[in-house]
Parts: structure tokens; C-alpha cells; sequence
């Protein structure tokens, strides 16, 4: 039996801009890309001639290797991430026009097979807290010294996600120069809602359902003011989380996306936790320091109702490489 102090913490948050199951796919298309910005960042063009030498080949005469690629690369910006569980590192092109605006019928080559969905993109940043307007104008009326920002904080910064796409080489050739419209579509998995359980950091033998399918148990949590260490066992060991998740592939109605180690002032701490979301371990032993204050729960942010969207893009007056060059 859990004790009655061990309790565990259930928060269901149904952001701003949820989707709707009743909508149709188009509409639920349209309304997700209104959180990304796509933008095309580089085209690159990259050819290699290579000759073996039949001495060491055992060919009966030299032969000459020829790989051409022509790769158009792309920055997605999320601008509302609530929702966002992870995106395609692959885009699909539907539709090209050359530099006179008429339709360039060269096909893209194909993307992998079994393309799995890429966690969102975040870089640790130390940001200076600066002192609140209010403070400093009462500091003045008062004509005291003015306050002293507090100390620096790390945080998570979301930064945009990486999308390419390879065209056919043919294309340098056909299009004149330039590629007037690219029209396509990405993956994209959204929550209809997030739920988030916060389990006490502290070793128990009892076991919390996550999902249908998936139980944790906190085997052992030590903490100390300037550092941390756990161990969390899983059953099955073999769950289906965001890193196996390959695109297409069915969803299930509740998926565990992130893990975080909730501090005592209710923050997830910058150090050894993992901001939202990532391709979620869920079990595993580990560690974690460098702040000041103590583990008080494991979160575990679960995807509730996932589906997937198709976000469409277009691109104008994309210049080419000269392949002559």
C-alpha cells in the first residue's frame, strides 16, 4: 500500500490552441501550422569523383565513382511549442516551378524509409535576472540605492528545428537558375492536451501507472543541496516512447514524452533534467547537480491524444547553385 504522505501529483493542461478530433484532417493541418515558421536556409550542391585503382580494387581497369546531390536545407521555428511533441528531419516536396514559373517535373528522391520523429531542438543559455520595473521606481521615490539584480539563471532556450530535402540533380540544369515557388509538406506529432504526474523523489516500492502500458517505480532517490542521484525501473521494460516512434506508425492514446526533476520551488532543474520534449527515457539510473536546491518529484509529461499533422510550406525565388562551377 502507498503511504498516505507518498503522494503522487496529476495535472491535466489543456493549453491554448488544443485540436479538435471533430475538425477534418485539412482543418487540423491548418490549424497546427500556425504554430511553425519554415524557412529555407541553404541549398547545396556537393559532387565526388572518385578513381580505384585496379591493383587494389581487382578490377581488370580503373573505374570511376560519381556522386552528385543537390540538398535543400530548412529551419522550422516553433512558436508555440506547448503542444509540439517533435517534427520530421525530412520534408516532402509536392510541387517546383523553374525560374519562368512553369512546373519543373523532376522528382525528389525519396526520404528514408521509416523516418522517425526528432525531439524539439533547446540550448542551455545563462540569462541575468533583471529587477522588476516596479522595484526600481519605488527604490527611486524612496531614494534608496537601487536594487541588485538577482544571480544569473540557466535556462532552456527553444531553438529552430533542422529540415532537409533532396532534389533531383537534374533540376540544376532545368530551372534556369532558380526555383521560383517549392511547395510541400512535414511531419508534425501534436498533443490534443498534456498531462503531467509528479512522482515524490524518494525510493518506494510501489508502482505508478504512467500509461495503459507503462509502470515506473522509484528504486532509489539520495539528494543533497548540491546534487542528486536516482535509479527508476520500468515495466515493460520495452515501451514504446518518441525515440521508436517512426512516422506513420499507430499512435497509442497516452505516450510519455519527457522526464523532468521538479525542484523545490517547482521548476524543473537546469541540471541533469531535460526540458520538454525529448525522446523520452523513462527508466535508467543517473545523477544531476550544480544548483542549490533540492529534487522534490520526478515529472513525467505524457502526450495525451497525439496525432499526426502534415504542415505545409512554400518557398519563393530560391536560388541555385551553377553546377558548372
Amino acid at each position: 500500500m502507498v503511504p498516505a504522505r507518498w503522494m503522487i501529483v496529476v495535472q491535466v493542461l489543456v493549453l491554448s490552441g488544443a485540436l479538435l478530433a471533430a475538425e477534418t484532417e485539412s482543418e487540423l493541418d491548418a490549424k497546427a501550422a500556425k504554430h511553425f515558421t519554415t524557412r529555407w536556409s541553404s541549398v547545396r550542391h556537393s559532387k565526388s569523383v572518385v578513381i580505384d585503382n585496379p591493383a587494389v580494387s581487382k578490377t581488370p581497369q580503373a573505374s570511376e565513382n560519381i556522386s552528385e546531390s543537390v540538398t535543400l536545407s530548412c529551419q522550422v521555428e516553433i512558436r508555440e511549442p506547448n503542444l509540439i511533441v517533435g517534427v520530421s528531419a525530412e520534408g516532402v516536396i509536392t510541387q517546383m516551378t523553374d525560374s519562368k514559373g512553369q512546373e519543373v517535373t523532376v522528382s525528389a528522391p525519396a526520404g528514408r524509409s521509416h523516418q522517425r520523429y526528432e525531439a524539439l531542438r533547446y540550448r542551455p543559455q545563462i540569462r541575468r535576472q533583471e529587477v522588476p520595473r516596479w522595484k526600481r521606481i519605488i527604490a527611486f521615490v524612496m531614494r534608496r540605492p537601487p536594487p541588485v539584480p538577482g544571480p544569473p539563471q540557466f535556462v532552456n532556450e527553444l531553438v529552430p528545428s533542422r529540415m532537409t530535402m533532396r532534389l533531383d540533380t537534374a533540376v540544376l540544369g532545368q530551372a534556369g537558375g532558380e526555383l521560383k515557388s517549392v511547395k510541400g509538406y512535414f511531419h508534425a506529432l501534436v498533443a490534443g492536451s498534456i498531462e503531467n504526474i509528479d512522482v515524490p523523489f524518494e525510493p518506494n516500492d510501489a508502482w505508478v501507472r504512467l500509461t495503459p502500458d507503462v509502470e515506473i517505480q522509484i528504486r532509489e532517490a539520495v539528494c543533497t543541496p548540491g546534487s542528486y542521484r536516482f535509479r527508476i525501473e520500468q515495466r515493460p521494460q520495452a515501451a514504446l516512447g518518441m525515440r521508436s516512434l517512426a512516422i506513420g506508425q499507430p499512435l497509442p492514446a497516452r505516450m510519455v514524452v519527457a522526464r523532468q526533476f521538479i525542484q523545490e520551488d517547482g521548476k524543473p532543474s537546469p541540471h541533469g533534467g531535460s526540458p520538454p520534449f525529448v525522446s523520452a527515457m523513462i527508466a535508467g539510473r543517473g545523477s544531476g547537480g550544480g544548483g542549490n536546491s533540492r529534487i522534490k518529484a520526478v515529472r513525467f509529461v505524457i502526450a495525451v491524444d497525439p496525432t499526426e499533422r502534415k504542415i505545409p510550406f512554400e518557398f519563393s525565388h530560391i536560388p541555385l547553385p551553377n553546377p558548372e562551377q
